[in-house]
């Protein structure tokens, strides 16, 4: 108010007079109080303006949470279903959501996993299929793994990427540990990091997937397809690998111990720094002597004869006998 009244002779005081008051001075001090209440109006008007649009994208974000709720509630009913095309529809619908919205990824993504490991629990661990019981209805094979579960696997091999959420470590990873995914067809997608310890998959297709940091403990995957595909720093200990195609695989620093690889082709595998010690690779198709000199080897790889008797691979051996009985005693001195 004290702006209003005195405003003009604080801004032109040396013209205006304070008492007897001309027209001309009138008009001065009318248009500067009518400008100032204009301009306090249009502040008003741009503030309220601006709480409304706020309190509009407010509502929006409300609303829009409120239909992916009712998504995501439609979707796992769909997906208890036991209607196989209801199901996939669940499965589909889920993956809309995870694309749709980044807070609802790990959700999705724990779903899904669960869903997995709730329809293909690992059974009888002797069971395997004979010749004559290879074929079921349908001219679909036994091993070949069931409609809805391939669907949900694509869907969790294909998720969008997160690199923001990466970088926090808040991505939530995959967990199939201890399933039987036999048959399971995964051409081209990205697993990585995933956890699939103790699992079943046999004749699996893994080419050209992205496998890099994967936990794959204990898991078998005779005859399965690794072609081209990236393991690079997998953990396979104890995983059987019988029979498998790992032509051009990067197994780059993968923890190979006491895999089994007989049978398996290793045509053009990248084997660097990869640890070997107690793998059987006796038996292997196209393994190079500079191959086997790229990995740790150790007196427990057990290696194609002709193989285990060039001197280069002797003399691996013992380099990295040698590293690695540093490695240990480094390792001791830190804990003393």
């Amino acid at each position: 108010m004290l702006l209003l009244w005195q405003g003009p002779w604080w801004l032109d005081g040396a013209h205006l007079r304070k008492g007897n008051l001309e027209p001309a001075d009138g008009v001065v001090i009318t248009g500067f109080r009518a400008s100032l209440v204009a301009a306090v109006g249009g502040v008003v008007a741009a503030l309220t303006l601006h709480h409304n649009r706020n309190k509009d994208a407010h509502d929006a974000e409300l609303a829009r949470e409120g239909q992916v709720t009712g998504r995501y509630v439609e979707a796992v009913k769909l997906i208890a279903s036991d209607i196989l095309t209801e199901r996939l529809g669940g499965i589909y619908a889920l993956e809309r959501i995870m694309r749709d919205s980044e807070r609802d990824h790990n959700t999705v993504v724990e779903v899904l996993s669960a869903f997995i490991r709730e329809h293909a629990q690992k059974h009888d661990a002797s069971e395997e299929p004979s010749e004559a019981e290879a074929k079921v209805e349908g001219g679909r094979r036994r091993g070949q793994l069931r409609g809805d579960l391939q669907a949900a696997l694509v869907v969790l091999g294909r998720r969008p990427e997160r690199e923001a959420m990466e970088e926090e470590g808040g991505l939530e990873r995959v967990n199939l540990t201890q399933t039987d995914l036999r048959g399971a067809e995964l051409y081209n997608h990205s697993l990585r990091n995933i956890e699939l310890r103790e699992a079943w998959l046999d004749n699996a297709q893994f080419f050209r997937t992205d496998l890099f940091g994967a936990e794959l403990q204990g898991s078998r995957f005779k005859g399965a397809d690794f072609c081209w595909a990236n393991l690079l720093i997998v953990n396979l200990t104890g995983a059987d690998l019988r029979n498998v195609r790992l032509h051009g695989a990067c197994l780059e620093n993968a923890t190979l111990w006491g895999v089994d690889l007989r049978g398996a082709d290793m045509t053009e595998a990248q084997l660097q720094g990869a640890d070997l010690r107690e793998a059987r690779l006796d038996g292997t198709k196209a393994l190079t002597v500079e191959q086997v000199i790229d990995a740790r080897i150790f007196p427990s790889t057990k290696l194609p004869t002709h193989i285990a008797q060039d001197v280069r691979v002797q003399a691996r051996i013992s380099e990295c006998e040698i590293e690695e009985a540093e490695r240990q005693a480094a390792r001791r001195s830190l804990s003393g």
